[in-house]
């Protein structure tokens, strides 16, 4: 359905309500009360958030080059390595650096055998996103 096909009625979120209880919906004397059903917004704000989510807590790339990455995040916008994983911290399969900017948080992780999950999915996919945690 093309936007100019839409006429007013369609266009409308309130849908009325009729006041009467025949069975074609319209009240005997044609009236139509005033209510309306509540929109989507006010029926979200009305839900408890069983799952509240305040935020995210980190972002995981898997990239080809960690190293090389990480570098690329710190000099070119600014990101603090704060933390690092690989063989000198006995990680066998892999290189990741975590990089912070004030509340945002990257892991960039690099495979370190030819052959395993992280190299597969940048051999399939390239550079790019493999996880985003939420807090």
């Amino acid at each position: 359905m093309k936007p100019e096909d839409t006429n007013e009625a369609q266009a409308s979120t309130e849908e009325p309500i009729y006041s009467g209880e025949e069975s074609n919906g319209s009240a005997g004397n044609g009236q139509v009360a005033t209510q309306r059903r509540p929109a989507a917004r006010e029926r979200r704000e009305a839900q408890e958030d069983t799952f509240p989510i305040q935020g995210i807590d980190y972002i995981e790339f898997y990239v080809g080059n960690a190293k090389q990455a990480a570098h690329f995040y710190r000099t070119a916008m600014g990101f603090n390595i704060v933390a690092y994983a690989g063989p000198e911290t006995k990680v066998r399969d892999r290189a990741s650096y975590v990089l912070e900017q004030n509340k945002i948080r990257f892991v960039l992780t690099a495979p370190l055998q030819p052959e395993g999950e992280i190299a597969e999915h940048v051999l399939k996919h390239g550079d790019g996103v493999r996880d985003v945690a939420l807090r």
